[in-house]
Parts: structure tokens; sequence; C-alpha cells
């Protein structure tokens, strides 16, 4: 019987190739359709997930049963098994592990968003995030789709009430940022102390996406290690979105750092060979932070907060497109909105 720390050590294994035998592997190689299992394979999954073989085998079995023999997803197949998987021990990290595996993206896509209904009915959202924020984490200087999905994933997680559960979503509405109530305050205290747990690796995360959008942004091809800008900046924003949320000293460490930093022309950040393609992402990211800052900042924000609005007419000077200066005149009232609410909050 494996002890918690290992088993949890396991999940953030990194995949490897089929023939080590990781019970990763074994499952997404199933699921592809490209292998067979055996007594040896079930008790290998068992004994990796810490669950009875004939328990893993009645898994593989349903999951197998949810993929075609091109191993493409079949959703309405999979959401017909939903309550079968809800009952089985383990079945988060299991099914979190076939969806690190590669999948087409749409596959990807859908087997997310039906991820979100058996969430619901496992009724275990502190165990789900832990599995999450562990793969997040679990080795900060790789990035991938899955880094995506977890944070997607988990700023469902912190919420009570989400009006994304009955649709399909591709990002986090920026709209979450006005929730206050419906936050579940259980999960959030858990998720700051995770991210305080582990701040080394969650800021040398952090660090990692920051450096792979400056190799990107100063790319001929906007691209750095075959991770598009587009889904970089997209990573970086659910990121920005999750610590708004979660709160806590460790979130608005980072949020204060990259708000500086984004709230300055003079940065770095704005000086690549592509920071004028992207300038609208620019500002995006800086909107996301001054808002974040207006939940989890205070009164000490409001000399940064000025100095970013002092700042309008450099921002203006890098382009006179008319839609990307009415995005610098957006930025600029979530300002003015934020710095009101750190002088009727001053305390964070």
């Amino acid at each position: 019987m494996m002890h918690m720390s290992t088993h949890e050590k396991n999940t953030n294994h990194q995949e490897g190739p089929v023939n080590q035998g990781t019970a990763i592997q074994v499952v997404s190689a199933v699921v592809a359709g490209k292998r067979e299992l055996n007594g040896e394979d079930f008790q290998k999954i068992a004994e990796y997930f810490d669950i009875p073989a004939e328990n893993a085998e009645h898994i593989v079995v349903l999951l197998t049963d949810c993929f075609d023999q091109e191993g493409r997803f079949k959703r309405e197949t999979f959401e017909k098994y939903l309550p079968e998987f809800s009952r089985q021990k383990k079945i988060f990290e299991i099914l979190w592990s076939c969806l690190k595996s590669t999948m087409d993206r749409n596959d990807r896509m859908a087997f997310l968003n039906t991820m979100q209904l058996l969430i619901v009915m496992l009724q275990q959202p502190k165990n789900v995030l832990r599995t999450l924020l562990n793969d997040f984490n679990s080795d900060p200087e790789m990035i991938s789709d899955a880094d995506m999905d977890a944070l997607i994933l988990s700023n469902l997680l912190v919420r009570k009430y989400n009006k994304e559960l009955h649709t399909d979503i591709e990002a986090t509405p920026e709209e979450v940022l006005l929730v206050k109530n419906g936050l579940d305050k259980d999960v959030t205290k858990y998720a700051q102390w995770r991210i305080e747990s582990v701040w080394e690796q969650f800021q040398h995360k952090n660090q990692s996406i920051g450096r792979h959008i400056a190799v990107a942004m100063d790319a001929e091809r906007s691209a750095s290690n075959g991770l598009s800008i587009d889904f970089l900046f997209s990573l970086e924003r659910e990121m920005y979105i999750f610590l708004s949320l979660v709160g806590g000293d460790a979130a608005y460490r980072i949020l204060r750092a990259a708000a500086e930093e984004y709230g300055n022309p003079e940065s770095r950040v704005y000086q690549f060979k592509n920071s004028f393609k992207y300038l609208p992402m620019l500002l995006e990211q800086l909107k996301i932070l001054v808002r974040g800052l207006g939940r989890v900042g205070g009164k000490q924000d409001l000399m940064l907060l000025r100095k970013i609005k002092q700042r309008e007419a450099a921002f203006m000077q890098f382009w006179d497109d008319p839609g990307y200066q009415g995005l610098v005149r957006q930025v600029l009232q979530w300002v003015d909105t934020t710095m009101d609410r750190a002088v009727a909050n001053p305390a964070n």
C-alpha cells in the first residue's frame, strides 16, 4: 500500500514511453486504441493509483468505450458513464492522467468540459484542486496544455456557482472577477495554503511562463518551443484570474509584480520584436492585473495605480488605432475603479 506522499508524487510523474510501463502511458495507449490490457497492466494501474485491481479493470473498460478505434473521444458515451465514474475511487486522478495524454485539441476540450460535470458529482473540490495544483507545480520549467486545463478547472473549483458548467468553454470569462459572495471560502482558503506551501515552485512556474512569453515576443515566428504566444498569454491570464479569485499574500505578490511590469510602457515586455503586434494582448493582461489588485490589494497600491494612470500618453503613443486606444481608456477606467476601492478598503 502506497503512502499518500508517494501517491501525490506519482500523480505528478511526467509521462514516459509506453515501454517504461507507467500507468499513465498504459491507460493512454488503451484509449488511443494502440494496446490491449492484460492482468499485469491492471495490477500496474491499481498499484499506481492505490485502488483494487478489479476497480482498475472496470474503469479502463468504461474508459476504453469512450474512445473509438482511431482514439477519438465519444462525449455522449462518457457522459452516459458519469454516474458510474463518480462512484470510483481515485477517478479524477485517473481521468486527469488520461486528459494529459496526447489528444486532439477538440477532443481535449470536449473531455475537459465533461470533466467539469464529473467534478460537481464528486463533491470533493479540495481533493481535485490538490491534484491540479500538484500537477501544475510538478515541473516548473515545463509548460504544456495540461497547465491551461488545470487552471481553467481550478477557476471553476473556487466558485460555488458556475454559469459555464453546462456550456463549453476554452477560457475563464473575465466577468468572474466580479464574483464575491459566490466564492467557496473553504476552497479558496485551501488554495491559498497550497500556493503558500509550494511558493518557490509556484513562483518558478510563473517565471517560466514569463520567460516563454519573452522568447516568443522576441522570436521571428512568435512561438517558444512550439508554444504559440496566444497560448502563453492565455495561460498567464488564467493564472492571474486564479490568483485574483484566491487571494492571499502569495497571490498578491505575483499580481503586484506583474502589474508593475505591464503597467510601465518602458518595461521590457513592451520592447520586444513582436511587442507592437501584441499590444492588445499586453493591455488585456494589464486590465486583468488591475482588476486583480482591486480584489486582493489595498491602499499600498495607490502609488502604483497613479503611476499607471499618469502613463496614459505613453501608452497612447504606441499605436493610433482607435480600437487599441479605446482599450487603453478601458484599462484606465479600471485603474480609477481600483483606486476607489483601495481608498474605501485600505486593508488587504
